[in-house]
């Protein structure tokens, strides 16, 4: 896995772990509008000091909860657990980031651009450029011919591999 691969998710993960105390904090924030604006202007100094402070206490609950995993994602990018290989390029790590993308693709595509998937050729679980030599090294046996095949949401070129349901043998086969 990359180093930018890892930061990439330990951010995603400390938002996720720190999803819950935004939610408290916008429920409590509704509610206390609702309460607030029963007052009126009598309550508005009440107000303008409670909505500081709870502001502060759930952002800094959140930023408590998502520091120690960020913190943690990039020290590990740091040492030598980081790799050249990319995640997207092993079957499994392939499947969590087609997951990860199907679901939330467009936000990572602008905030976390280290696994958010792009359109690709792909060989083996490898990129392969798109121009006329490296298409032609990866496929020296193509034809005029062309199938395309589009996989649907929160799936790579993997879903197209099929295990046998019957038989001792686990081989995979490609519906290509």
């Amino acid at each position: 896995m990359r180093d930018g691969e890892i930061r990439a998710l330990g951010n995603v993960a400390g938002q996720a772990i720190a999803r819950p105390a935004r939610l408290a904090g916008d429920i409590h924030g509704a509610v206390a509008r609702r309460a607030f604006g029963a007052l009126g202007i009598l309550g508005l100094p009440a107000r303008v000091v409670h909505d500081g402070i709870s502001a502060a206490a759930y952002r800094s609950v959140s930023t408590a909860l998502r520091a120690p995993v960020r913190a943690g994602a990039a020290a590990l990018s740091l040492t030598r657990a980081a790799s050249q290989v990319s995640l997207a390029d092993s079957p499994g790590g392939g499947l969590a980031l087609a997951a990860l993308n199907g679901a939330f693709g467009d936000a990572l595509a602008r905030d976390h651009r280290d696994i958010a998937l792009e359109l690709t050729v792909r060989v083996h679980g490898r990129d392969v450029p798109t121009n006329s030599e490296a298409l032609a090294a990866a496929f020296p046996e193509a034809t005029p011919r062309v199938a395309v095949f589009i996989h649907g949401l929160c799936e790579t070129e993997d879903a197209w591999r099929l295990l046998p349901l019957t038989g001792r043998t686990p081989a995979r086969r490609s519906y290509g």
